[in-house]
């Protein structure tokens, strides 16, 4: 834990003597009997002094370094500040676990594009499902970066089971199109 920061929260008081203050640091320290850690007591910390030793081996010492320098209401402020840090800290986690999902749905987008860009022509040498896969995946990205709903979950949407034939159908006729009316025409003909 770093002395620094424990001084700036917990503020060293003009009287506190060196041993109070190292008491004070092992008090707040001992956390607040939420965690694992099994929480701070006056009890717990002489029992710890000795046991290994520490500023004091005295009940009374330590009861009165609490009263008069406010040991419990040092350490609630200790234990808002360490929340508030922490909430700090997921929130700018969030930001930027937001702005990877924005920048990787930019790049599946930029992939989507390109892909239909350059095989519009070749429909036979690229599955038309991984294309649409990726302005899918790119559009599920950017929504969650933005905090809108999924489609899939939130929103009343549903594709067909069947939606890649589709797609393969609608770029199959676009191939058609591109081919010319006149081998459609033939072989669906005969019979």
């Amino acid at each position: 834990m770093d002395t620094n920061h424990l001084i700036e929260v917990l503020g060293r008081l003009p009287h506190e003597s060196e041993k109070a203050w190292l008491a004070l640091v092992d008090y707040v320290t001992m956390g607040d009997g939420e965690g694992a850690r099994g929480g701070r007591s006056l009890r717990a910390l002489i029992a710890r002094y000795r046991v290994t030793g520490g500023p004091t081996r005295r009940m009374t010492t330590i009861e009165r370094w609490s009263s008069q320098f406010e040991w419990m209401a040092r350490a609630a402020l200790w234990d808002r500040q360490t929340a508030l840090e922490q909430a700090q800290l997921w929130v700018d986690r969030r930001e930027k676990l937001r702005e990877v999902k924005w920048q990787d749905g930019e790049r599946l987008r930029r992939l989507g594009r390109i892909a239909l860009d350059q095989y519009a022509d070749r429909l036979d040498q690229v599955a038309p499902g991984a294309a649409v896969k990726m302005m899918q995946v790119a559009s599920e990205l950017q929504n969650a970066a933005l905090g809108e709903p999924e489609h899939r979950d939130q929103v009343d949407l549903k594709l067909p089971d069947d939606w890649e034939r589709v797609v393969a159908d609608v770029w199959g006729s676009a191939k058609a199109g591109a081919d010319g009316a006149g081998d459609g025409g033939e072989s669906g003909g005969a019979g």
